[in-house]
């Protein structure tokens, strides 16, 4: 169903969650953080944006291209599977932290469409930082002790292009691994 959200040029669409393909990982699986990972614990999430010309209608979107879409997160997650878990405080020490996955974690995606001009938010000029932020999701909130790792958002313009926003703890990934995600979801093999 779709939905209006607080910015009025935007529309979310569909907001569903996706997992891991299953195979074989170990469940749960855990990886402790080390001193030098507890820096990023309460540090802000990572935010990048990458926009495409994509000339097609919403329902060629939605009926053609997101099913791959969602099939091949899940395969990049099966191989990447710790960022759809959260971070959380070590079932072993109150005072340790760990990345933490098990069976029914997942990644939250946002699929919308916004009305907001394609041609200006690529273009080779200053804009406004707030236009920019309506197409990067927020991390869901689970609580003190538990957060997620990472959310995506795509957002389409309207027979114009596609706008593929992410949210990562900074915890989980540094910018080339998220990259290295990134491009096992979106490039194909060649």
């Amino acid at each position: 169903m779709a939905s209006s959200s607080s910015d009025d040029s935007m529309r979310v669409l569909q907001q569903c969650r996706v997992a891991p393909s299953p195979a074989s990982i170990t469940q749960p699986a855990s990886l402790p953080l080390t001193f030098f990972d507890i820096t990023w614990l309460y540090s802000s999430p990572v935010e990048w944006l990458f926009l495409y010309p994509f000339p097609h209608s919403t329902v060629v979107f939605t009926e053609s291209y997101l099913p791959n879409l969602k099939s091949s997160l899940s395969l990049a997650l099966h191989h990447f599977y710790p960022l759809a878990g959260k971070v959380r405080r070590s079932s072993d020490s109150a005072d340790m932290y760990e990345l933490h996955y098990e069976e029914g974690d997942s990644v939250s995606l946002t699929i919308a469409d916004s009305d907001l001009d394609f041609l200006d938010l690529v273009g080779y000029h200053a804009r406004e930082s707030s236009k920019l932020r309506s197409l990067v999701p927020r991390l869901p909130q689970l609580g003190d002790n538990n957060r997620p790792l990472l959310a995506v958002q795509v957002t389409l313009f309207l027979d114009h292009g596609i706008g593929i926003g992410f949210t990562v703890h900074h915890v989980a990934c540094d910018g080339l691994n998220l990259t290295h995600f990134i491009k096992s979801w979106l490039v194909p093999a060649s």
